[in-house]
């Protein structure tokens, strides 16, 4: 079974690959219960198989990761608003959000040339918040020894 944060990289890889320049990512706890909010400006084939197990816009042996996360969530749903697509589901606290350090590293590994903006809240109050250009300003974007250093000195 996959982990929630796992369940969140699905869909930050999802809207990288879809060619999105700004991905935009809403983790919101309330008591056991987590709920993901997703946005990104790519471009997304809209049809009614998105969430079908090996289905893929991106070729073969690829399209699990949006089935994984409608097996979490019957009811997760993707929606194309105007130029923005968005993903949206909610499971429960599996802990493994606990160590958001490590949980958020392979978020912002860079893929490609999209920026990620994250925000964390508990109980409607945001407890933490992280972006792409905040991690650039501090040399913090991990991709090598130094910078990962960097991206875990924020955590201190």
């Amino acid at each position: 079974m996959h982990s929630l944060m796992d369940l969140i990289l699905e869909g930050v890889m999802n809207s990288a690959e879809s060619g999105a320049k700004n991905i935009s990512v809403e983790v919101r706890e309330s008591g056991n219960l987590i709920r993901t909010l997703i946005e990104d400006d790519g471009e997304l084939e809209m049809s009614g198989c998105l969430f079908d197990s090996s289905y893929s816009t991106k070729g073969p042996m690829r399209g699990y990761g949006l089935s994984e996360i409608k097996k979490r969530d019957e009811k997760a749903e993707i929606i194309r608003d105007g130029l923005y697509t968005k993903l949206s589901f909610q499971a429960l606290d599996d802990s493994s959000l606990d160590d958001l350090r490590s949980a958020l590293l392979p978020l912002f590994i860079p893929r490609g040339e999209e920026r990620i903006d994250f925000r964390y809240y508990q109980d409607d109050t945001l407890r933490f918040e992280l972006s792409s250009d905040r991690l650039e300003d501090l040399d913090a974007i991990p991709y090598n020894a130094h910078t990962i250093a960097n991206f875990n000195r924020l955590f201190d």
